[in-house]
C-alpha cells in the first residue's frame, strides 16, 4: 500500500469520523439542554428574540427615553427590544437566530433559547475536524475534535444562549478560510479570502468589533511565512523575539494603566481613552511593525490585497450599517456602543476601576479551565511549533500558535474581561493538543511511551481521590449539600472505572482503547452534570417566583416593576413588565416636576400589581400595595416580592403616613 493511500482513508471512514465527533458533540450539547433555568444574559437574548418574533410587540412609548420609531417590518427585525426598551449593547445575530426558530414554529422555552448556541458548538467541532484534516494526519485531527467536543468550555457555552458560541464558530470559520487561502492558487485564494471576510462579518454580527482581532494573527502568520522564505535559519528566533517583545508590551501597557505615576497622559492633559489607545498601539504595534519589517512581511501580505477593499466593504455592510442605523433611530445609541466597545476595551468610562480581573495571566487560567480534562496536553501544544522534529508541519503549527497568541494578547490587553471571551482560541489549542497527544499515545517521536501511561494513571488516581473525598465530605457538610456530593461520587465512580480501563488498555499496548476511554470518561462526566442539572441550578427560585407570579396576575392584568429586574423575571413572566420609575422619569421630562408627578401618581393608581424587592416593601406599602408572594433570595437585586393594590386609596394611605408628593422616588 502506498503512503498516499495510508494518508487518505476511505470515504466511509471519513464520514464515520464526522459522524463520531458531531454525534458526540450533539449528545453533550442537546441532552437535557433545557433542564437548567435561563440565566440573566441568556434571558436578554430570549426575551429580545420573543419580541422580534411577535409583530405586535414593540417598544413601550411610556418608558422610552425619546421618540419611538414606527413598528415597520424592517425596524421590528433590526431593533433589539428587551422589556419595551431598545437593547443596543450587542449586535443582533443571536436575537435573529432564535427569533428565526420561533417564527418557524419552535416554542420559546429553555431548550429552544439555547439551541442556536448548541448547533454552533456542533458545527464548530465539525469545522475543527475539517481544518485538522487539512493540517495534520486524520488521527490527530480526530483526537483534536474529540477533545474539543468533550471539553468543559464547549459544554458550558454551547449550552448557553449567549452569543459567544456563535461568535466563536464564525471566527473559527474565518480563520479556516484564511488558512486555506494561504495554501492554494491565487484564484481560489481570493475566493477563500472573500469567504473569510464574510465569516468575519457574521462574527461581528454576533459580537461587534471583537472578531476584527483576527487581523493580528493573520498578518503575523504571513510575516512568519515571509521570514521562512527570506530568513529560513532565523525564522524561529525571529518569531520567539516578536512574541517575547509583545508580551513585554502587554506588561508595559498594564503598568501604565494601573500605576498612577506612569500615566503620562497627565503631563499632556490627554483624555484617558486617547492616552490608553496610544499606549496600546505603541506597546503592541511596535513589536508587530518590527517583525513585519525584519521578515520583509510585505512579500506575503500582498496575498490579502486583491480582497482587502471588497472584504472591508462586506464586513461593514454586515454590522457597521446596523450600528449606524441604530444611531439614526436612537440618540443614545452612540454613547452606549462606545461605552460597551471602545471604553470597555481601553479602560475608559470607569471600566478600569470596574475590572476585577487582572490584566495579565487571566486568560491563561481560563484556557486551562475550559480545556479540562485535556489541559494536561497544553504544555506539549505550546512547545511543538518550535521543535525540529515537527518541521514538515511547521506552517500549520505556527498558524495555530499565532492564532492563540495574538488573541490571547489582544484579549488580555482589553480591560473588560470575562472567561468566555477566550473561547475563539479553543479550536486552535485543541488542534495543537491533538497533534501533541497523537505523539504521546501513538507515534512517540519526541515523547516516550511511559508519558501516556503516567498521564492516564494520574487522571485515574485524581478521580479515585475525588471518590474518597466525597465520601468523607458527605459525613461533614450539611444535609442540603449531600445530594450534590452523592451525584459527584457517582460520576467520579463511573469516570474512575473508565480511566482505569484505559490504564489497562495501555498496559496491553492498546492506545486506541486508552484514548477511547479518555473520551468516554470525559463524556460521562459532562453528561452526568447535564442529567442532574437541577442539583446545580442556583437560579431555580427566581424562575419559580416569576412563573407563580404570572399565574397569580393573569395574562392581561396591568403590572409594573419597582426598581431593577433580573432578565429571568421578565423571561419567565412571559410578558413585558414596564418600569414605574422609567415612566415617572419620562413624565417629568415631558411635563415638568409638578404636572409629571401628578400624572405619574394617577397612572400608578391604575396599576393593580407591582413586582419589587423586599427592601422596598415599606415604601410600596405607603402607595397602597401589600405583598402576596415573596421568593428568589438568590437573585442579583435581592429578594423579590409580588404586591397587589389594597382596596384602600393609595393617596389616603400615604396621607395617613405623612408622605407628601415632594418625597416621591
Amino acid at each position: 500500500m502506498t503512503n498516499s493511500a495510508v494518508r487518505q482513508p476511505k470515504r466511509w471512514i471519513i464520514l464515520g469520523q464526522y459522524a463520531l465527533v458531531m454525534g458526540t458533540a450533539a449528545v453533550l450539547m442537546l441532552w437535557n439542554l433545557g433542564a437548567k433555568t435561563i440565566s440573566g444574559h441568556e434571558a436578554f437574548v430570549a426575551v429580545t428574540a420573543r419580541t422580534m418574533a411577535n409583530p405586535n410587540q414593540w417598544l413601550d412609548p411610556d418608558t422610552a427615553e425619546g421618540p419611538v420609531p414606527p413598528n415597520t417590518t424592517l425596524n421590528h427585525w433590526l431593533v433589539p427590544v428587551f422589556n419595551g426598551l431598545p437593547r443596543l449593547v450587542k449586535t443582533p445575530l443571536a436575537y435573529w437566530s432564535l427569533a428565526g426558530l420561533l417564527t418557524t414554529g419552535f416554542p420559546l422555552n429553555d431548550f429552544t433559547a439555547r439551541l442556536p448556541s448548541a448547533l454552533a458548538a456542533i458545527g464548530l467541532v465539525a469545522l475543527t475536524l475539517a481544518l485538522g484534516r487539512r493540517m495534520f494526519s486524520s488521527r490527530a485531527a480526530l483526537m483534536a475534535s474529540l477533545m474539543l467536543a468533550t471539553s468543559l468550555g464547549l459544554f458550558s457555552w454551547g449550552r448557553n444562549a449567549r452569543p459567544d458560541m456563535q461568535m466563536t464558530f464564525w471566527m473559527s470559520a474565518a480563520m479556516t478560510c484564511f488558512y486555506v487561502a494561504t495554501q492554494g492558487t491565487a484564484r481560489r485564494a481570493n475566493l477563500w479570502l472573500l469567504l473569510g471576510w464574510l465569516a468575519t462579518g457574521l462574527a461581528c454580527l454576533a459580537k461587534e468589533f471583537v472578531p476584527l482581532f483576527l487581523a493580528l494573527p493573520v498578518v503575523t502568520y504571513l510575516c512568519w511565512r515571509a521570514s521562512a522564505k527570506n530568513h529560513p535559519q532565523q525564522s524561529r528566533s525571529l518569531l520567539a523575539t516578536y512574541m517575547i517583545a509583545s508580551a513585554v508590551g502587554l506588561v508595559v501597557t498594564v503598568l501604565v494603566m494601573r500605576v498612577p505615576a506612569l500615566q503620562w497622559r497627565w503631563l499632556l492633559g490627554w483624555p484617558e481613552v486617547s492616552a490608553n489607545i496610544l499606549t496600546i498601539v505603541l506597546a503592541l504595534g511596535l513589536p508587530a511593525a518590527w517583525y513585519a519589517i525584519r521578515c520583509r512581511g510585505w512579500t506575503e501580505l500582498r496575498i490579502l490585497l486583491p480582497t482587502a477593499l471588497p472584504g472591508a466593504v462586506i464586513v461593514c455592510l454586515m454590522f457597521v450599517l446596523w450600528m449606524l442605523y441604530m444611531g439614526h433611530l436612537f440618540p443614545q445609541a452612540q454613547s452606549i456602543l462606545s461605552h460597551q466597545t471602545l471604553e470597555r476595551a481601553v479602560g475608559g468610562g470607569g471600566w478600569l476601576k470596574r475590572s476585577a480581573a487582572p490584566l495579565t495571566g487571566y486568560y491563561i487560567w481560563s484556557l486551562a479551565k475550559w480545556t479540562l480534562p485535556w489541559a494536561v496536553f497544553i504544555p506539549g501544544a505550546v512547545v511543538v511549533p518550535f521543535m525540529d522534529r515537527t518541521r514538515k508541519d511547521r506552517k500549520a503549527l505556527v498558524f495555530l500558535l499565532l492564532w492563540i497568541f495574538a488573541l490571547m494578547l489582544l484579549f488580555s490587553v482589553a480591560v473588560g474581561k470575562h472567561e468566555q471571551y477566550i473561547l475563539p482560541v479553543m479550536p486552535a489549542l485543541c488542534l495543537l493538543m491533538g497533534y501533541s497527544a497523537e505523539d504521546v499515545f501513538f507515534q512517540h517521536r519526541w515523547t516516550p511511551i511511559r508519558h501516556c501511561r503516567v498521564i492516564m494513571i494520574c487522571l485515574a488516581i485524581v478521580f479515585t481521590v475525588v471518590i474518597l473525598g466525597t465520601i468523607v465530605a458527605a459525613e461533614i457538610v450539611p444535609r442540603t449539600y449531600r445530594p450534590r456530593l452523592f451525584h459527584m461520587m457517582i460520576l467520579a465512580d463511573a469516570v474512575s472505572i473508565t480511566l482505569w480501563l484505559g490504564v489497562w488498555a495501555l498496559m496491553k499496548n492498546r492506545p486506541n482503547l486508552a484514548v477511547a476511554a479518555l473520551v468516554v470518561a470525559s463524556a460521562i462526566g459532562l453528561g452526568g452534570f447535564a442529567t442532574r442539572a437541577d442539583l446545580w441550578d442556583t437560579r431555580r427560585s427566581l424562575a419559580n417566583f416569576a412563573t407563580q407570579a404570572a399565574a397569580i396576575v393573569g395574562k392581561r392584568a396591568p403590572i409594573a416593576s419597582w426598581g431593577r429586574l433580573d432578565g429571568e423575571a421578565v423571561y419567565y413572566f412571559k410578558r413585558d413588565i414596564p418600569s414605574a420609575q422609567m415612566r415617572r422619569s419620562r413624565l417629568l421630562r415631558l411635563y415638568g416636576v409638578q404636572e409629571g408627578t401628578r400624572l405619574w401618581e394617577r397612572w400608578l393608581e391604575s396599576i393593580p400589581w407591582l413586582i419589587g424587592q423586599a427592601s422596598d416593601e415599606g415604601e410600596l406599602t405607603s402607595y397602597g400595595f401589600r405583598p402576596v408572594l415573596r421568593k428568589a433570595t438568590e437573585t442579583s437585586f435581592g429578594e423579590y416580592i409580588l404586591l397587589r393594590r389594597s382596596t384602600c386609596s393609595s393617596r389616603a394611605n400615604r396621607s395617613n403616613q405623612g408622605t407628601s408628593s415632594a418625597t416621591l422616588p
